[in-house]
C-alpha cells in the first residue's frame, strides 16, 4: 500500500521541471542523496498508482475538500488537498465504477495567482506558477492542443505573433 507521501511523490515524479522536482522532494523530507533512488522505486511501482480507484485516492489523500457533479450530469469530480503543492488541489474526475478519467491540478480558491497577466510574457512564465486553465483564460484558445498520458502540449501565439509551445503535467505549467 502506498502512503499519502508516496502518492504525492508519484505525482511529483511525473513532472518534467526537474530542478523543481528535486527541490520539492527535499522540502517534503526526502534526503537529496537518496532522491533519485526513491524516485526510481516510485516510478517502478507506477502501475500501483495508475490502477487506483477513487477510494484509493481517499485512502491516501484523505477526504476530498469538495465533490462536484455526478448523477445524470457531468462526471463526479473529487478535489483533494496536497502537501507538496499547498497552493494547488488535485481534481480527480471519476468515471464508471470509481475509475479516474483524468487528474488535474487546480489553484486553491484561497491562493490567488500572483502573476500580473498585463505584464507577463509567455516566454517568461516560471514552472509551477500557473495552470493550463489560467493561461488559456488569459491568452485565449491555443493554436494546437495535444495530450499524451498525463502531459499536455499547448501552442499559443503571443502579441508579437511568436509561437510558444507550453508543456503542462497534470495541468500544471512546466515549461515553454
Amino acid at each position: 500500500m502506498a502512503s499519502q507521501s508516496d502518492l504525492e511523490f508519484f505525482l511529483l515524479s511525473c513532472m518534467s521541471a526537474e530542478a523543481l522536482v528535486q527541490q520539492a522532494g527535499v522540502r517534503a523530507g526526502i534526503p537529496a542523496a537518496k532522491f533519485e533512488g526513491i524516485r526510481q522505486d516510485i516510478l517502478a511501482r507506477s502501475h500501483e498508482f495508475l490502477a487506483l480507484r477513487i477510494s484509493g485516492y481517499i485512502e491516501r489523500l484523505g477526504r476530498p475538500v469538495r465533490v462536484t457533479g455526478g448523477g445524470c450530469g457531468p462526471s463526479k469530480v473529487s478535489v483533494f488537498a496536497l502537501t507538496i503543492w499547498p497552493e494547488y488541489e488535485l481534481a480527480v474526475s471519476e468515471g464508471p465504477g470509481g475509475v479516474p478519467e483524468s487528474l488535474e491540478f487546480q489553484r486553491r480558491a484561497d491562493r490567488p495567482c500572483a502573476i500580473d497577466w498585463m505584464k507577463q510574457a509567455i516566454g517568461d512564465l516560471l514552472p509551477w506558477s500557473c495552470t493550463a486553465s489560467e493561461i488559456l483564460a488569459h491568452w485565449g484558445p491555443p493554436i494546437s492542443d495535444e495530450r499524451w498520458d498525463l502531459r499536455r502540449f499547448v501552442a499559443l501565439r503571443d502579441l508579437e505573433g511568436k509561437t510558444h509551445l507550453l508543456t503542462f503535467d497534470l495541468g500544471l505549467f512546466q515549461s515553454s
